[in-house]
């Protein structure tokens, strides 16, 4: 079992965490179910401001160091699973994104 939120802030995770908690304490459940976000992203370049999400909430959005410390702050909370929404114009945007994460972002995550 998971929990799968969507465009969730750091804040609303740990107090649906702690929610979830309460609740499974009280039915008699050991564990709690693993902590899966899907969040829209968008890697900027400098001078760039972030698009808004069409699911609404937060979009991760920045140059590659912040976005990879916002990603952890994330993995802080206890998100296990992270499933990333590229917000882009077209293909070639998409793929410009996806490169720029996979050579920027993603080394710099633990």
């Amino acid at each position: 079992a998971a929990w799968h939120p969507i465009n969730r802030p750091p804040a609303e995770l740990r107090a649906g965490q702690a929610e979830i908690a309460r609740l499974c304490q009280a039915g008699g459940r050991a564990a709690l179910p693993a902590l899966t976000l899907r969040n829209d992203v968008r890697v900027l370049r400098p001078g760039e401001s972030a698009p808004t999400s069409t699911h609404g909430g937060r979009v991760l959005a920045g140059e590659p160091a912040a976005l990879a410390e916002q990603i952890e702050e994330l993995a802080g909370c206890g998100v296990e699973h992270l499933v990333l929404e590229f917000l882009a114009a077209d293909g070639r945007e998409l793929d410009a994104q996806m490169a720029v994460f996979a050579e920027r972002v993603r080394p710099a995550l633990a």
